[in-house]
């Protein structure tokens, strides 16, 4: 893996983001509105109707609280499985095409299009990323249970899952939690530092919340808008940093641009050799034709030499 620094990273994710920023704001707001505050505002919604159900039961005569009460625990238990069902088979999807957009779009210098958030739904793959996204969350659900710490542990572990869903929708879960790891190994810290020093600027919006309620949400929303794409471009080009160690454990990654020609170097055009982009498949598919046809011409040649030799018996005849 080429060292970069994690200042050097932030600097590549603000170069990338000047030629896409627009849509980049959309995807990760998107994205935050789904994954996070969809959620939110279900299991609000929930916790809502369990309260005003609980709110009356002063009101009910004794014999009727414990059928209050089983009704808000149905309610309750309803609203947390929409939201589980939501959560696994729609909103670590989208985690997974939002990867997919930023992936493609540092690729081509350009926004790959809003629409990349719904790419694995018609990835031809989408139930194998809904099982190695499931048991990626329920891995570290259960980490948790443990400890808060080894559970963050393994969300970092498995922090690079998501991109190479992105880039391998097909890949089986072992290979996937077994590269993952490997792209992780002594570098969790560094994800995190990294994560951390641009997380940091939504200190700012916080500290003006305190002087003024409105002032500090509408701050907070306006740098949300900047500071998640930033983000995302930055761990973009941290994943970018890691995909050589696929090669090293003899694994290809089908790469990011449908046409990628392959430079003298034997390198894609991301710089990654083997990768085995859609572009560098069709371009061996196309030379494999090539030297096919040689190997067939040079054997039709060699059936032909009945042929060759009626030549010389007509020579030799005339």
């Amino acid at each position: 893996m080429e060292q970069f620094s994690n200042s050097e990273l932030r600097r590549r994710a603000r170069a990338n983001l000047t030629g896409y920023f627009p849509q980049a704001v959309l995807v990760s707001f998107i994205i935050s509105i789904f994954s996070n505050g969809g959620r939110s505002q279900t299991a609000g919604e929930g916790q809502e109707q369990a309260g005003a159900l609980t709110d009356g039961f002063g009101q009910l005569p004794p014999h009727m609280i414990f059928a209050a009460i089983l009704t808000a625990v149905i309610a309750v238990l309803t609203v947390a499985c929409i939201v589980a069902v939501l959560n696994i088979f729609v909103f670590q999807i989208l985690e997974v095409g939002k990867n997919r957009f930023y992936m493609e779009s540092r690729e081509m210098g350009h926004s790959a299009g809003v629409g990349k958030v719904f790419w694995a739904f018609g990835s031809g793959h989408y139930l194998n990323v809904v099982k190695i996204m499931f048991l990626m969350n329920l891995k570290v659900i259960l980490w948790m249970f443990l400890l808060i710490l080894p559970g963050i542990y393994k969300a970092y572990e498995y922090a690079m899952i998501p991109y190479i869903l992105a880039e391998n929708p097909e890949i089986s879960s072992r290979d996937a939690f077994r590269l993952s790891r490997r792209m992780m190994d002594d570098r969790r810290l560094k994800l995190f530092v990294l994560e951390v020093s641009i997380l940091l600027w939504m200190v700012v919006p916080a500290l003006f919340g305190l002087l003024n309620e409105l002032v500090g949400m509408v701050l907070t929303f306006v740098c949300s808008l900047v500071i998640l794409p930033y983000a995302d471009a930055a761990t973009a080009e941290f994943y970018a940093c890691l995909r050589p160690e696929a090669q090293e454990m003899g694994l290809r990654l089908n790469g990011f641009t449908r046409y990628s020609e392959p430079r003298g170097d034997g390198y894609g055009s991301d710089g990654q050799a083997g990768t085995g982009t859609p572009g560098s498949r069709e371009t061996v598919t196309e030379a494999s034709m090539v030297t096919a046809g040689s190997i067939t011409g040079t054997r039709k040649t060699g059936a032909g030499r009945p042929g060759a030799r009626a030549v010389r018996r007509a020579t030799t005849a005339g």
